[in-house]
């Protein structure tokens, strides 16, 4: 839930006393430091700073703890880049953008009874009204899909399908486990017709050659609008029949659609990682994706256009651990469209 206060100070400032990384979340500050910023400060209420410096290069964190003279932060917020800080640079308590459009107007606003995502029109990005069943206040991204500010909030989130089009399987193959981990023409299946693969993803060895399968696709995210923040996202995909490896997913660098040379088109650490599941023909069973801090990044940075994504298997492939001698499969199923069977079909879900 949002918090429903924001903390302010007057001369709420100063300065770094050990330079900070790109991705440090605490902020030493001198002896006495932290006083300035103790009176806006409770737990519950939302504090924004500003790092600053004499070239006026800035970046916004949000502070979740203070203790002693230690600040603990969220970095990057509002749409600011993390960077690293040297000693000495100024942190200082001003008015910023998100402050701002989280304030509730006093008068001039609409009210419904009932949550308004995905039921009442926005009349500008950015309004806010009130729900008198929940006695909770709401503001508009954009359209109908709006974002609960303050009370008792429900969460609120969108779903979408990957886009049909986009859904491909490519193997590799070789006599090698290396020339089948980089294989430069691999098979290309497409997905988007199909009701199932009962191995979409995962490896296999067999007459001493190695088949590895990696499944790709694209989710359109146009309805979120860019610089809206995901505080959670899900992938659930329904297994079919194979069930043999974890599964990891990752950001995809695939064409639209992709071509036989883009076998190893995807990049970075994974967003999520589950033990696959399956079972028999209408008879699925979920796999759900939890993305971590950077899928989440990920998928802000393309609101309101395609996210791509691949899916390895990551007990061999992912980890680069050739599966040895001997015929050994390690398949890995999934439903892509099935007919009659919506349901079925893998959802992206997105809470902003």
């Amino acid at each position: 839930m949002p918090n429903l206060e924001h903390g302010f100070n007057d001369m709420a400032y100063s300065l770094l006393f050990e330079a900070i990384s790109d991705s440090d979340t605490t902020m030493v500050l001198p002896a006495g430091g932290a006083v300035s910023f103790l009176p806006g400060w409770q737990s519950g209420r939302t504090v924004y700073l500003t790092l600053t410096n004499i070239q006026n290069d800035i970046e916004i964190v949000k502070v979740t703890e203070i203790h002693d003279d230690i600040l603990t932060v969220e970095r990057g917020q509002d749409g600011s880049v993390s960077k690293a800080w040297p000693v000495g640079t100024i942190v200082i308590q001003r008015g910023v953008a998100i402050d701002f459009t989280s304030f509730i107007q006093k008068g001039g606003f609409r009210s419904i009874a009932g949550d308004p995502n995905g039921v009442l029109a926005g009349l500008y990005p950015g309004e806010k009204v009130y729900d008198t069943d929940s006695k909770s206040w709401w503001i508009n991204i954009t359209g109908t899909l709006w974002k609960c500010l303050a009370g008792t909030c429900i969460p609120v989130y969108q779903d979408f399908n990957p886009v049909v089009e986009t859904e491909y399987t490519l193997v590799g193959t070789d006599s090698t486990w290396a020339g089948a981990r980089a294989d430069p023409t691999a098979t290309v299946y497409y997905n988007g017709g199909e009701a199932f693969s009962d191995w979409a993803i995962g490896e296999s060895i067999y007459s001493g050659t190695y088949k590895i399968n990696r499944t790709f696709m694209e989710f359109d995210l146009s309805a979120i609008s860019p610089g809206t923040e995901a505080t959670q996202a899900t992938l659930t995909i329904q297994g079919y029949v194979n069930e043999h490896d974890d599964v990891v997913v990752q950001q995809g660098l695939q064409s639209t659609p992709p071509n036989d040379s883009e076998f190893s088109a995807y990049t970075g650490d994974y967003f999520a990682k589950v033990t696959w599941a399956a079972d028999t023909w209408l008879n699925p069973s979920p796999n759900v994706f939890e993305f971590n801090a950077l899928g989440l990044n990920y998928l802000e940075s393309v609101f309101g256009g395609n996210a791509k994504l691949c899916f390895r298997g990551y007990n061999r492939d992912y980890l680069d651990s050739d599966p040895g001698n001997g015929d050994n499969n390690f398949k890995n199923g999934m439903y892509f469209t099935p007919l009659g069977h919506p349901e079925f079909m893998p959802v992206l879900r997105i809470y902003i």
